[in-house]
């Protein structure tokens, strides 16, 4: 059952193998490493550069196996394969204390929704403070377009807004407060 023996856990806390991530790391260090030679760059070489160091890769000490699907418009999607069950997955994670990369259901990982339920709290609190924090990382960290701020900015005080309107937000900062 994994780490946490039949308990469930968010997928939040633990560290996560992400294979987009991955291949797209991959292709831009491939793209990167042909800049500025003669031969150009296929499609067919990049392919091949990810499928090697998809064959290389391993993190803490934790090889994985991956395989491509092809795409009905072309390219290919890579997927793993859990190395405890098997299933072909596009994250894979590692609990706090787990000691392998598996997939989220044989680490027993919920997503944060799953674990609080479909709770008015959750719709009305959490999901719109995660989204706000969220929105606060995206201002902070990227070169965004005066319209996308604008959008991400007005977003967020109806987002303000709506909290300072629910009763559960109201009572929880007026009992916090005590």
């Amino acid at each position: 059952m994994g780490a946490y023996k039949g308990i469930y856990s968010s997928i939040e806390t633990a560290h996560c193998l992400d294979v987009n991530r991955l291949v797209s790391t991959i292709k831009g260090a491939v793209k990167a490493s042909f800049a500025g030679k003669k031969k150009e760059l296929t499609a067919k070489d990049v392919a091949e550069a990810v499928e090697h160091n998809l064959k290389v890769f391993s993190l803490d000490d934790q090889s994985f196996s991956f395989y491509s699907v092809p795409n009905k418009l072309g390219g290919c999607r890579w997927l793993a394969r859990c190395p405890k069950c098997g299933s072909n997955v596009l994250k894979l994670y590692k609990p706090e204390g787990g000691d392998q990369f598996q997939c989220k259901d044989c680490h027993n990982l919920r997503s944060p929704s799953a674990l609080y339920g479909p709770t008015r709290r959750y719709k009305e609190v959490i999901r719109p403070m995660r989204r706000m924090e969220r929105i606060k990382e995206i201002l902070s960290s990227s070169n965004l377009s005066e319209m996308k701020t604008k959008s991400l900015l007005d977003e967020y005080d109806k987002l303000e807004k709506s909290l300072q309107d629910s009763t559960f937000f109201r009572k929880s900062r007026l009992l916090s407060k005590e």
